[in-house]
């Protein structure tokens, strides 16, 4: 009984993160996301439509196929093929801004890539979902309104907060810098903790998942990251490197949103599950990446001050 009302417990303090947790968490990154941006950074990477192009729209498009391709070749069970796709679904993740700083690329470029990819998820999000609902594999929850839903959501807690926050950036500068960093940790914070307590949740279940979840997540990544090698066919080094780190970095509080809406309590835990392995694959792989980069360029840097 004691483990009966355990259970029961952690069901409802997961659905209270699910309603109220996820959604603040969204807002706080995206309202940070926004402060990055600055009308004359807009400016510059004008210079570079073709690489803005591909790497926001050209991922979102991209993306939700290969995870369909992955689910094919692979067989994967319907609760991990759905969470990947959903995954494939969200816009490129803010860290992708500081994998590009340790690779010592064009950090400009990540972040107006994350931007536009934010804003244009607003339209191909709910597109996907509202043109291929039966890939879900709960086609009532998604039909019974969740597009509208998901639309208004996106809205108000993607792209407002966006906006509010690049008005504070160059409204108000001082202040952004004083409590931004506050705020990211409490936004991560957030997210960890949504992540942390879906595992709890579906732990003794989760074994013999395992191994099918991390070899989806790996597949996806290198995948991903191939997609943004070849979208940079032609391109500078710097800035191909870059659309490999965007095109491998999805936002977890997005998919989490997402996630939030099409899965029930049942299922929500093994989504969260997916997307911590996910992200830990994806940390490690793009460190790995972004590091052999960086080292690469000090070198070129270093023989091209002795010659």
């Amino acid at each position: 009984m004691f483990a009966c009302a355990q259970v029961s417990f952690v069901i409802r303090m997961l659905q209270l993160l699910i309603d109220y947790a996820i959604p603040a968490g969204l807002f706080l990154l995206m309202l940070i996301a926004g402060t990055e941006v600055r009308i004359a950074d807009v400016r510059k990477v004008a210079a570079t439509p073709r690489a803005l192009a591909l790497g926001s729209i050209g991922q979102l498009l991209a993306l939700p196929m290969i995870a369909l391709l992955i689910q094919a070749l692979a067989q994967l069970s319907q609760v991990v093929a759905t969470s990947m796709l959903i995954l494939a679904l969200a816009p490129g993740g803010g860290i992708s801004n500081y994998y590009s700083y340790v690779a010592r690329c064009n950090v400009l470029l990540s972040a107006m890539i994350t931007t536009s990819a934010t804003l244009l998820a607003l339209v191909t999000i709910p597109s996907f979902i509202s043109l291929f609902p039966d890939l879900f594999g709960q086609t009532q929850r998604v039909q019974e309104g969740a597009v509208r839903i998901i639309l208004a959501q996106l809205f108000l807690l993607m792209v407002m907060p966006l906006l509010i926050g690049a008005l504070l950036a160059n409204g108000f500068p001082t202040i952004v810098k004083k409590y931004g960093t506050s705020l990211r940790a409490i936004s991560n914070l957030l997210v960890l903790s949504i992540l942390l307590l879906a595992i709890w949740t579906t732990y003794p279940t989760l074994g013999s998942l395992l191994p099918e979840i991390l070899s989806a997540a790996i597949l996806f990544v290198v995948a991903a990251m191939l997609t943004g090698w070849l979208f940079g066919a032609g391109l500078n080094d710097d800035v191909r490197t870059v659309l490999v780190l965007e095109s491998g970095t999805r936002n977890i509080s997005v998919a989490l949103l997402l996630g939030g809406i099409v899965f029930d309590t049942k299922s929500f835990p093994v989504f969260a599950s997916f997307l911590t392995v996910y992200f830990a694959v994806e940390l490690i792989t793009m460190l790995i990446y972004a590091r052999g980069h960086g080292r690469r360029v000090e070198l070129s840097c270093g023989t091209s001050e002795r010659d």
